[in-house]
């Protein structure tokens, strides 16, 4: 459902999948997961400036042992996000990224909404800065997008707590048009690399996932990616190539 309420503002309310990110990846919100409940705001601040808040419920593959009902159901935390943009001109944008999981139950406790949560503030909806590390976790991050004529460049900068270490996650590609002008001719390389426990917590339920599902990268964690993709088109026909290389970083992977 998508309501415009004024020119400046709109909200949308479903349950499909969301991508933050202008790459073939996203290292900070992707659709890769499972679709969940949502309520999205969308705010257009001024030519420069534009703002989104999100709040999604999201679930652990984890069943409450007791209920009343025909089956048990699945633990849920809920996610929030916020993504403030900043376009200095028309054809550059800078983002901050900022989005976490609370745990709002398990088998023997419910949890209430943490203001953190709710507040619609930059930066607070995770551990990154102050909270309790017990019960919330998420990453913060940029997202850059260059726009020229025929070529267009993007990268991502994400950081996740871990322990009382900050770590960092990076995405840089770009994109080419109308390659040696020829028309509908594009090509894409991406390099993304995450570390080792990026996106996971001491408390597997924390994790930064839907339905033991990452919420960002596919693959999780602990590697190094380069994607290399091209496409042409000629009058109806249509041809694609995609080539992917994964390396892994030290150790066995974890989520």
């Amino acid at each position: 459902i998508h309501f415009q309420a004024t020119k400046q503002l709109d909200f949308e309310f479903g349950n499909t999948p969301q991508f933050v990110g202008v790459g073939y990846r996203s290292l900070l919100l992707s659709d890769n997961t499972l679709g969940a409940l949502y309520l999205r705001a969308k705010w257009k601040i001024s030519d420069r400036w534009s703002y989104q808040l999100m709040f999604r419920k999201n679930n652990n593959l984890y069943r409450k042992p007791l209920t009343q009902q025909v089956e048990s159901v699945y633990e849920s935390k809920l996610f929030g996000m916020t993504y403030l943009t900043f376009k200095p001109i028309s054809n550059v944008s800078i983002s901050l990224f900022s989005a976490g999981n609370q745990l709002r139950g398990d088998s023997l406790v419910k949890h209430g909404i943490a203001f953190q949560m709710i507040a619609p503030i930059p930066l607070i909806q995770n551990d990154l800065i102050f909270g309790n590390s017990a019960l919330f976790n998420g990453i913060s991050g940029i997202n850059i997008d260059f726009a020229l004529k025929q070529s267009r460049f993007y990268g991502q900068l994400v950081v996740d707590k871990i322990g009382q270490k900050h770590v960092v996650a990076g995405q840089v590609g770009a994109h080419f048009f109308k390659i040696a002008s020829v028309k509908n001719l594009h090509a894409q390389v991406e390099v993304n690399l995450v570390p080792k426990d990026f996106y996971a917590d001491q408390n597997p339920k924390l994790s930064y996932s839907n339905f033991n599902l990452p919420l960002a990268h596919i693959k999780g964690n602990n590697f190094g990616e380069i994607i290399v993709r091209g496409d042409y088109e000629v009058k109806r026909f249509f041809v694609s190539s995609k080539s992917v290389y994964y390396a892994g970083l030290k150790g066995n992977d974890s989520i």
